[in-house]
């Protein structure tokens, strides 16, 4: 069982359900964001007798998260960790095709949550087991219109989640997988409604949650480097039920 969870986007959303649902089952946290909405998270996990702190920061800011979150990280006492990148950024103005708005998008959603798990990724290859997520939604599956720079944001993320496992291999006991939530009911959800964005595949807020819980708890590699759909069959290959091909849940063209 991991002892401690490093969680970013825990201000709002998913990210709290997941604080929350963790809290629940005694995981330990720290809560990576904004400082005004993650304090209200912890507020909420300690009333119901949990444990989490705040480490206040802006996901742009990638010297400050990889020096002083390392730290933090590496005072724990923990020897499983699990990482989880909720946070995620949309596009300032809907629809519209601007390089400087792809790189601030990019900085929040893709290396910004890199720079989070590049804090405590030493301490999970030191003890040989971590449970990493990503979040990729909709906009990495099919086009996006309303908001391209996240979009590609979420694409990246994707690849970057292949790449990783890749690196690492199953012998590093950790293990890397990006979840499409679905279409939660989430301020963000409702900014995409308001500008005329298609919305696919409605979930319920556990959906999501249920899968990250699984997941980070979960002693099998077997959705190591994978895409995963809330409405996939992961639960059968997390019981070992049923094996994927070589070529499932990865984000390639069909032949």
């Amino acid at each position: 069982m991991i002892d401690h969870v490093l969680l970013t986007g825990a201000g709002s959303g998913i990210g709290r359900a997941i604080a929350l649902r963790l809290a629940r089952e005694g995981v330990g946290m720290i809560l990576a964001g904004r400082p005004a909405s993650t304090e209200v998270t912890r507020r909420l996990v300690l009333e119901i007798g949990g444990e989490a702190e705040v480490f206040p920061c802006d996901l742009e800011d990638h010297a400050r998260i990889h020096e002083e979150l390392s730290a933090r990280v590496a005072s724990k006492s923990a020897a499983r960790w699990g990482v989880v990148l909720a946070a995620s950024t949309l596009d300032t103005v809907a629809g519209r095709v601007d390089a400087a708005e792809f790189e601030r998008v990019f900085r929040v959603n893709v290396t910004g949550n890199l720079a989070v798990l590049q804090a405590c990724l030493p301490e999970m290859l030191k003890s040989k087991f971590g449970r990493v997520v990503f979040f990729a939604g909709g906009g990495a599956a099919y086009a996006f219109p309303s908001f391209p720079g996240y979009a590609l944001s979420k694409v990246s993320t994707v690849r970057l989640v292949e790449n990783l496992a890749a690196t690492y291999g199953l012998a590093s006991g950790v293990s890397f997988v990006c979840v499409a939530p679905g279409a939660v009911d989430t301020p963000m959800l409702a900014k995409v409604i308001a500008s005329g964005g298609e919305v696919k595949t409605k979930t319920a807020m556990d959906e999501p949650v249920e899968f990250v819980a699984s997941y980070v708890q979960a002693t099998t590699m077997a959705l190591n480097g994978r895409y995963v759909h809330v409405r996939d069959e992961w639960r059968a290959v997390l019981e070992g039920s049923r094996k994927l091909s070589e070529d499932q849940f990865f984000l390639r063209r069909v032949p």
